[in-house]
């Protein structure tokens, strides 16, 4: 990178790379050898500015989110090449910060996102498209609220929230995605 690094990510089902996010907008895939030398390194300039946040969907997919505003669903390819290609998937109206998998007991996939735009969205991604299915505004009379932090809460949580949020007020809000309730 030639920014800082802000995300490291060793991918569950993977033995052969992980990825760093950076400051510059990209995110570069490094393969180590059995020592942890560097044997080789794929740079992906997937976003025009700083890369905060990153996932893993599944073995060879990732969702990142950026101060660029935009969500963007990163597919590697497992080929001679070492293609990739990358869909934006969804955006917000500020800097994206955060960006955490819900745990889902139907299969799907959700996912949630938190941003300077005091806005916590929720999504499901299906055949590789996000659809937004909730957004939480936790807008303030004194126009704050924006969003730092993200946690989503193990499924075998028997409390009625499963994302908490974090503000710049130093508030932590609760969330059911479920209910599309908010608690505080």
């Amino acid at each position: 990178h030639i920014l800082p690094i802000s995300k490291i990510l060793y991918p569950s089902g993977q033995s052969e790379f992980f990825l760093t996010c950076g400051r510059d907008g990209s995110i570069i895939k490094h393969k180590c050898d059995f020592n942890g030398d560097s044997i080789k390194r794929k740079r992906m300039q997937v976003h025009s500015d700083w890369v905060s946040d990153m996932i893993q969907v599944d073995e060879n997919k990732f969702i990142t989110v950026s101060y660029d505003f935009s969500i963007v669903l990163l597919t590697l390819h497992e080929d001679e090449l070492d293609t990739w290609e990358m869909k934006i998937i969804g955006d917000h109206d500020d800097y994206i910060k955060n960006v955490v998998e819900i745990p889902a007991s139907n299969g799907e996939f959700l996912f949630a996102t938190g941003g300077l735009d005091k806005k916590v969205k929720v999504w499901v991604l299906e055949n590789d498209e996000a659809t937004l299915i909730h957004e939480y505004d936790n807008s303030q009379i004194d126009d704050t609220g924006s969003i730092y932090a993200l946690k989503s809460v193990d499924s075998d949580f028997s409390g009625p929230f499963n994302l908490v949020a974090g503000d710049c007020d130093g508030n932590i809000i609760f969330y059911s995605t479920s209910t599309k309730t908010e608690f505080l």
